[in-house]
């Protein structure tokens, strides 16, 4: 089984963990590190789409923000599935 792993002292680092080896994951874009890092520390709660995209996007208009939130988590999708 492998595990999540991520730091954000020094810089972010997300890494996953199996049995016998350890794999650094590459996120496309500096705001899909900061949704994971965001994620990882806020524990297994449920987070609000509008909160999320209030954090990330609030310089920009809600339809935006929700759609580049969606492809966010597109994108960190993309990068965890094989894992």
């Amino acid at each position: 089984m492998s595990r999540l792993c991520v730091s954000v002292f020094g810089g972010f680092e997300a890494r996953v963990r199996g049995r016998h080896s350890s794999l650094v994951l590459q996120f496309p874009t500096r705001k899909a590190e900061a949704l994971v890092a965001y994620l990882a520390l806020r524990g297994n709660g449920r987070h609000r789409r509008g909160h999320l995209c209030e954090l990330l996007w609030g310089d920009v208009p809600d339809a935006q923000a929700r759609h580049s939130l969606r492809q966010t988590l597109t994108d960190i999708r993309t990068v965890l599935q094989p894992h």
